[in-house]
């Protein structure tokens, strides 16, 4: 059992040994990176019982070193290429002489400035529980692959890590999922998923009990002795965020569309079982009629019956003569004929971790800020060294609005270009920054 809390989460994981033969092995792992915190759970569905999976410690490998040695690339972007690495690696790895990898299902979820991007490929699940309804957030008809043309009857399967030299994993992209304080997520792999939506889970999610304590009792409820599976779960649960409205990256199905299926076969057949047997059915379908009766009377009433139709009347004419004119006087005229402006709005700062080896330049090439900007912007004084050099792991206010990105600084970007504040910034002082904000109106 692993549990640790930070300053915005907290979160509890654990891992439930093989079993049986045909269960599969199910890891999770969790590691901090530069740009936040990775959680992982990966399902070898063909590992033999009682045995170790090497896949699923090559899989958990690789998407460390990618997360840890990353390119600069967008939150948005890493996790789904994570999984396309690590996917090419082991069918590089496992398919050199001629055999087929076995079934890899992987879930990834970086949690980055209170933002959550999540990217997966198999049979895993992902759920946010917001204290009264839980969303299921890797459901997708894009997990499937139909038959084929010369084999048009074949099964739906599942697509999986490893299957191809390519692979295309479902993610959240750019619609980051923005919790609030007490948003829970759930991420699993085996048959946890199947028991998210029981009653007897919600109950465990609602209670105050520990997060390492809902694991526990989450596991038992899904894996009693009578069923010797195995499975992974990680529980995080947020707190001290700054956010006060939820943002749904995807607000997906809650259940599992052959359960929601079943439920509703079962919800037919019992309907169908008290409207014969009981008298109460023919009451209700007797109220339900006269209440759509009364809607159907209220909305004539109110916007089709009219028991005052118009009456037209004529009402004559009359022309204003010369002396009738209204006279404006020209300084109230000018007054109101000049368009009122408003300023536009300037945009907000953007956050940055300095990481080892960063340089002037290297953050120059990502927001276009002139670096005497950033130095001089006073969320930043005291965040750098004697020299006014960068010092890695401090926390910087990129002032965008200094940018000669139109991207970042759609409005005013024409200001800060190359050959207005110098290439090394020799153009850029004082009365250059005090003209640009009486410009801007600030």
């Amino acid at each position: 059992m692993t549990t640790k809390k930070f300053n915005t989460f907290e979160y509890a994981a654990h891992s439930e040994p093989c079993k049986s033969e045909s269960a599969g092995v199910h890891y999770q792992d969790s590691f901090e990176t530069s740009r936040g915190h990775v959680f992982l759970v990966v399902t070898d569905h063909g590992c033999p019982k009682g045995q170790p999976s090497e896949l699923c410690d090559v899989v958990l490998q690789r998407v460390r070193y990618y997360m840890e040695h990353e390119p600069d690339e967008r939150n948005a972007d890493v996790t789904r290429n994570a999984l396309i690495y690590t996917s090419g690696y082991v069918y590089q790895h496992y398919n050199k002489g001629g055999g087929a990898t076995r079934g890899v299902s992987c879930l990834c979820l970086l949690y980055s400035d209170e933002q959550v991007f999540y990217s997966w490929i198999g049979d895993v699940g992902l759920y946010l529980f917001t204290g009264k309804r839980i969303h299921w957030l890797t459901w997708d008809e894009k997990h499937t692959v139909t038959g084929t043309k010369d084999d048009p009857d074949q099964k739906a399967k599942r697509a999986f890590l490893g299957e191809k030299p390519i692979i295309e994993p479902l993610s959240n992209y750019e619609d980051a999922l923005k919790p609030v304080n007490g948003d829970t997520l759930i991420l699993s792999a085996g048959n946890v998923g199947k028991c998210i939506h029981t009653r007897a889970t919600k109950r465990i999610l609602k209670d105050s009990m520990p997060l390492q304590t809902k694991v526990t009792r989450i596991l038992r409820h899904t894996y009693p002795d009578t069923d010797p599976q195995s499975g992974a779960l990680i529980i995080l649960r947020f707190h001290a965020v700054s956010h006060t409205e939820r943002i749904l990256s995807t607000d997906k199905n809650d259940q599992d569309p052959l359960q929601v299926q079943q439920k509703k076969e079962v919800d037919e057949k019992h309907t169908k079982l008290n409207w014969k047997n009981t008298p109460v059915g023919y009451l209700k379908m007797i109220f339900a009629v006269l209440g759509l009766l009364a809607v159907l009377y209220f909305v004539y009433d109110l916007f089709i019956y009219d028991p005052h139709p118009p009456v037209s009347i004529s009402i004559p004419t009359h022309e204003a003569g010369p002396e009738e004119a209204v006279h404006v006087p020209e300084e109230v005229a000018e007054e109101f004929s000049q368009e009122v402006v408003e300023p536009v709005a300037l945009p907000q700062d953007i956050s940055y971790t300095v990481r080892s080896g960063d340089t002037w330049g290297r953050i120059y090439s990502q927001f276009s800020v002139c670096s005497w900007f950033i130095r001089n912007h006073p969320p930043n004084t005291g965040r750098f060294g004697s020299q006014g050099g960068l010092i890695a792991g401090q926390r910087l206010q990129i002032p965008v609005k200094y940018s000669g990105d139109p991207q970042l600084n759609p409005h005013y970007y024409t200001e800060f270009t190359t050959d207005k504040v110098g290439s090394g910034c020799q153009n850029v002082d004082s009365s250059f920054l005090r003209s640009f904000e009486e410009r801007a109106g600030n």
